[in-house]
């Protein structure tokens, strides 16, 4: 007794399995992108929206009037900001910067701004996190959170 084989048909189901599979594959694989992604926007996506610069004061006196200008685009508090300049001062501002506002601080520099000067910050975000801003634009974590 011989049992007929339909070749063409069996073939059709394993490519359609190999197919199968490597789109659940894939779609794993992006999945876990994706809860990556979110982990890292959940823990990095405030401080990556805190800068600092020097620039022009917006209301000044003389040429060499400067603004030490501190932003918070994100949508929650920062605390315990503090600057570093780039002759070695160091400045600390005490309380917070709210949410979503630019701060300006009144500098007297030893020459005119004719650009805008990036400068060194450290801040702690709203969940505890301190960051540190390099002036190059490197932002680094520099103490995360229990249980993180």
């Amino acid at each position: 007794m011989a049992i007929e084989v339909d070749v063409s048909t069996s073939l059709t189901d394993v490519v359609a399995a190999i197919g199968t599979v490597g789109a659940l594959l894939i779609a794993a694989l992006a999945y876990g992108a994706e809860v990556r992604r979110r982990r890292r926007e959940s823990k990095w996506g405030q401080a990556e929206r805190v800068s600092a610069w020097i620039g022009d004061a917006t209301v000044s006196t003389s040429s060499t009037d400067a603004g030490l200008f501190l932003r918070n685009d994100s949508g929650a508090m920062v605390y315990g900001v503090r600057v570093h300049l780039h002759d070695g001062a160091l400045g600390t501002i005490d309380g917070a910067i709210a949410p979503e506002t630019t701060q300006e601080y009144y500098l007297e520099y030893d020459r005119p701004v004719l650009r805008v000067i990036p400068v060194d910050i450290e801040f702690q975000d709203a969940a505890g996190r301190s960051w540190k801003r390099h002036r190059d634009g490197r932002l680094v974590l520099v103490k995360s959170v229990q249980g993180e």
